[in-house]
């Protein structure tokens, strides 16, 4: 990881807008049954407050508009590989990148007892998977995201 910026970096002279490739790393910490207890397993932001629930919707305390939530990427902790690693929720995945990840849809891990997700979380801990990721640079800028689209076991 510590070598993909620069990959990029370089890679970005002959390709300017966009980087495609594939990490192997360990997962080091996942926070799902933290986040289950919180009532924050799933989140989205709507007229710039942050809103949570452990539902795939939720009312925004601001505009009282139903909101459709996504699964809160602060679930996934650091993730390592052999040259660097990944703060807490830096990296942004798909829903079918969560799909693979978890083996459940977001309305089958609300629905998931605190048990359940007690064993999920520790299944996949310290495990190696393969991440599929895009990378595009914004506008102007050379500065952009992983955006991770895929996973592999």
């Amino acid at each position: 990881m510590s070598s993909l910026q620069a990959i990029i970096r370089t890679e970005t002279k002959v390709y300017p807008e966009r980087f495609m490739g594939y990490l192997s790393v360990i997962i080091m910490e996942l926070n799902i049954t933290c986040l289950h207890r919180r009532n924050m397993l799933m989140c989205t932001e709507c007229c710039g407050v942050p809103v949570y629930a452990n539902a795939t919707s939720a009312k925004c305390k601001q505009c009282e508009k139903e909101t459709a939530l996504r699964i809160n990427p602060r679930m996934l902790g650091p993730v390592i590989d052999e040259t660097g690693t990944t703060s807490t929720g830096k990296l942004i995945l798909s829903s079918s990148a969560w799909e693979q990840l978890l083996g459940r849809t977001a309305e089958e891990l609300v629905a998931s007892t605190a048990d359940v997700l007690k064993y999920l979380e520790q299944r996949l801990l310290f495990v190696r998977v393969t991440l599929l990721f895009g990378w595009v640079a914004e506008e102007g800028e050379g500065v952009g995201r992983l955006c991770i689209w895929g996973v592999r076991m």
